[in-house]
């Protein structure tokens, strides 16, 4: 096993909602173990390798071969603008894929405070649309903190809206049509409704 010469700040952690389906709390948090602290192993061949990485490094990429022995696990480490450092861990296949979902690995892991929505309503349009069992899909995936196709900017605020009771905003695509779910700052209601309707 890997020595720990040094460890990379890790940052934010955001695990995509496939790694969280296909992988168990036990993986995740060995690769990013491994990742934190240089260990690379080689795909073809499972050799590993040891390479510490740089304290000063704005990007730090790694990928890790998954169980099945198909999917690649790619962990990316980078520094923003302002210093802070995040690090995004998906399947190396769904890395350019913007509806994979950006779950805070930390509040995932502890125990979350139950969402209340409120009263839940829909529109017209999207009841029309969607039918009942892909609205109840929505709403089960608002209150599991699912904040679907949000940019990782506004799934962090989201997050922070759940801590603070501010309004969360959800972006679904279904079939190709929009869908924001937005429940309000003091729980009171939900709505469910198309793009061109927001």
């Amino acid at each position: 096993m890997c020595k720990e010469n040094r460890i990379l700040e890790l940052g934010k952690i955001f695990v995509s909602r496939r790694i969280l389906a296909e992988l168990t709390t036990e993986k995740i948090n060995e690769v990013i173990s491994w990742h934190q602290n240089g260990c690379i192993i080689m795909l073809g061949n499972k050799d590993w390798i040891e390479k510490p990485p740089h304290p000063l490094s704005e990007i730090v990429m790694n990928f890790y071969q998954a169980d099945n022995g198909k999917d690649t696990i790619q962990l990316s480490t980078s520094v923003d603008d302002d210093g802070n450092r995040t690090t995004k861990i998906s399947f190396s296949d769904e890395s350019e894929d913007e509806q994979r979902g950006h779950f805070d690995w930390d509040i995932y892991q502890s125990k979350r405070t139950p969402l209340k929505l409120g009263d839940v309503s829909c529109t017209i349009c999207a009841k029309q649309l969607l039918g009942m069992p892909t609205i109840h899909r929505l709403i089960e995936k608002q209150l599991g903190y699912d904040w679907g196709a949000t940019c990782v900017e506004d799934w962090i605020e989201n997050d922070h809206a759940v801590e603070k009771d501010k309004r969360i905003v959800s972006q679904h695509f279904i079939d190709g049509e929009s869908v924001f779910v937005i429940t309000e700052a003091d729980r009171s209601s939900t709505t469910i409704m198309l793009g061109y309707e927001y």
